[in-house]
């Protein structure tokens, strides 16, 4: 179908055909003669007309009126339509005297008709190019966006691998390969558009028990609510507000971090609660992140709602919500 609209020749013969089937039809249906002569004259006749309007729409308002030759292209409109019309005083009238003025207009109207349609597709072909780019651009972005997700996950985990490295050395090598399998994960994950729920779940629960060597305090789980089987979601959305969550409940002396995952009515929720310092001794991160959670929200087009909320007992709540149908 793109192709039949951005080819210029097969675009119009298709609409001469038309066209042509269009006076043909009519022709058969008035029945008054039956003579070849009938049927060929008037088509070879919207042949020409069709022809002399497609040559000045593709060159004198393509080439004049629109690169803005206002007198060259006044010129050939008012030479156009002197010649139009005398082609339809001989093809309606055969030159009948009186008529001459009847024919201008009618090839006034004819042009007007066949100008129309050609800004008609120049409106339509702009959008679609317009939207083409808009789309392009929106997936480069969410391309990139995919791009950062990698080195910002694994900047967090060489950090605490460091951490760990100072303190318990002998933890290292497990450690290194419960890495590996998040990483694998992320890494398939962001080169497609759309995940399971139940992968990206079972991602999670992986993530928090890699988690749960930072500290022998901190007190991590997850609980899940609905049946989300079938749902498929953008990868690791969740996953900026975890590692959020767990960041900040481990700067208190008795971290704890709550992932809550529900599926009800067409709403995902993801939830997390955590532990946390008051806002003039909390640390600050880079926020790239949640950043980059915003953008790919805005770029994917679902309905969502992100939310946060801190309590006078210590505690941090970061909600999204999405709305999906399974």
């Amino acid at each position: 179908m793109t192709r039949i609209f951005n080819g210029l020749f097969l675009r119009n013969l298709l609409l001469w055909l038309f066209i042509e089937v269009l006076i043909l039809f009519s022709l058969i249906q008035a029945g008054s003669q039956s003579s070849l002569s009938h049927f060929l004259f008037p088509l070879a006749a919207m042949t020409g007309f069709y022809l002399a309007i497609f040559c000045f729409n593709h060159y004198a308002v393509r080439l004049l009126l629109f690169k803005k030759k206002l007198a060259l292209f006044g010129l050939s409109l008012l030479v156009y339509l002197f010649l139009l019309s005398l082609a339809l005083w001989f093809v309606l009238h055969g030159f009948k005297p009186g008529e001459w003025v009847a024919s201008f207009i009618n090839a006034l109207l004819l042009q007007l008709i066949g100008s129309g349609f050609y800004f008609i597709y120049l409106w339509v072909r702009d959008n679609i190019i317009r939207t083409g780019e808009q789309l392009r651009q929106k997936q480069d972005e969410l391309h990139l966006l995919h791009l950062q997700m990698n080195p910002h996950f694994l900047m967090n985990a060489l950090n605490n691998l460091y951490g760990v490295s100072l303190s318990a050395p002998e933890l290292v090598p497990d450690k290194i390969l419960e890495l590996s399998d998040l990483l694998r994960f992320q890494v398939n994950a962001t080169r497609r558009e759309r995940v399971l729920l139940d992968e990206e779940i079972e991602f999670l629960r992986q993530f928090i028990s890699h988690q749960h060597w930072k500290s022998r305090q901190l007190k991590a789980g997850m609980q899940v609510h609905g049946s989300t089987g079938k749902i498929e979601i953008p990868p690791l959305l969740s996953l900026p507000l975890l590692e959020n969550a767990i960041k900040f409940a481990l700067e208190t002396p008795l971290p704890s971090v709550e992932l809550r995952i529900d599926y009800s009515g067409g709403i995902l929720t993801f939830e997390t609660g955590n532990t946390c310092l008051p806002l003039p001794q909390r640390k600050t991160g880079t926020g790239l992140g949640l950043a980059n959670l915003q953008k790919r929200l805005e770029l994917s087009g679902i309905t969502h709602q992100l939310s946060h909320r801190e309590t006078e007992a210590g505690m941090y709540y970061a909600t999204l919500k999405l709305w999906i149908s399974q």
